[in-house]
């Protein structure tokens, strides 16, 4: 009976080891494929498959593991959006990490405060796999790109824009800054798609604080200004309002809630009633504020060019203070 026994394990124990150099084997096998499938290169070794050893196929998988992290397709875009990566390597790697070149894309630039980031990441990752047209990916500590594929000939960059912000501020309840680019067809483009919407945030928040979406096209007199050399502006105050003491004595109708009013007036093309209507203030109320200012600074904003440059003052005033 012993005799059997014994001879039971050497056959158990074969049948064990040729299994184990089979899944070896196929494991070796397998992870040359794989490695040919992500980089596009072919490997060729010394080593015979059913020579492989279990250690080998572990330093195989893990050699896969570390270029899939590298090269993963959100890495590989954050580093092309940033500029880390040259053309020609992005070109070279798109087609490995299934990133299609030509597709129409929207960038959106979420901003948000340093300290919230990373549990408005976990929510957003368990969000987003139901939407399967975004891509997360996040770029500094305190900003997070999402990149959207256009499947709809008719999307619209400002609404879709909207409701994103709406989807992000309900789902996490914080307060965010979202700017978005314009449609481009190339993936070549998201370096440019980046920039702008970096620039826009920027513009965004200092001439438009009351917002909290920002569209390039949308950016008007603010894009402009932005780009005005200080000195320039300095120029222009002085021209207008003659001292510091001026300024001084006519702060009362640069401020926020009269800010508003302003833009909310310019943007009914000076329609008083419309404007009360949207202000929620009664016609006499609005008409006092415009007294105030013709007051305090001679400019009627009922007249279109004293509109402007009242409009001028305020958001060169905004910018100096967004400088300090």
């Amino acid at each position: 009976m012993k005799d059997r026994t014994d001879s039971e394990e050497f056959v158990s124990a074969e049948k064990k080891t040729s299994v184990t150099q089979k899944n070896r084997k196929a494991g070796w096998e397998a992870a040359l494929k794989e490695l040919k499938r992500i980089t596009g290169i072919t490997f060729f070794t010394d080593v015979q498959p059913e020579e492989a050893t279990q250690e080998m196929v572990d330093h195989l998988r893990s050699l896969i593991n570390a270029y899939k992290e590298k090269n993963s397709r959100d890495d590989v875009m954050k580093r092309w959006i940033l500029g880390r990566i040259s053309e020609e390597e992005f070109i070279d790697l798109a087609p490995k990490c299934h990133i299609p070149l030509k597709e129409k894309r929207i960038l959106y630039l979420v901003s948000v405060r340093e300290d919230l980031l990373d549990g408005i990441l976990d929510i957003l990752q368990k969000m987003f796999p139901h939407y399967p047209d975004f891509r997360m990916i996040r770029i500094r500590s305190s900003q997070i790109v999402l990149i959207q594929t256009v499947s709809r000939t008719d999307m619209m960059p400002q609404k879709e824009a909207c409701m994103l912000y709406d989807l992000l501020t309900s789902e996490t309840m914080t307060p965010v800054k979202l700017a978005y680019s314009r449609i481009s067809e190339n993936a070549g483009d998201l370096p440019q798609l980046y920039r702008k919407a970096c620039f826009c945030m920027e513009v965004g928040e200092t001439f438009f604080r009351n917002k909290d979406v920002y569209g390039y096209d949308d950016l008007g007199l603010g894009r402009l200004l932005y780009a005005v050399p200080e000195e320039h502006c300095e120029d222009y105050l002085a021209e207008v309002l003659k001292d510091e003491a001026f300024l001084q004595k006519t702060s009362s109708v640069f401020q926020e809630d009269m800010l508003h009013t302003v833009n909310c007036f310019l943007d009914n093309n000076l329609n008083i009633a419309e404007t009360a209507r949207q202000l929620y203030v009664h016609r006499n109320t609005l008409l006092y504020r415009i007294d105030q200012i013709q007051r305090e600074t001679g400019l009627d904003i009922r007249q279109f060019h004293d509109a402007m440059k009242y409009k001028l003052i305020s958001m060169i005033l905004l910018k100096k203070a967004g400088n300090i």
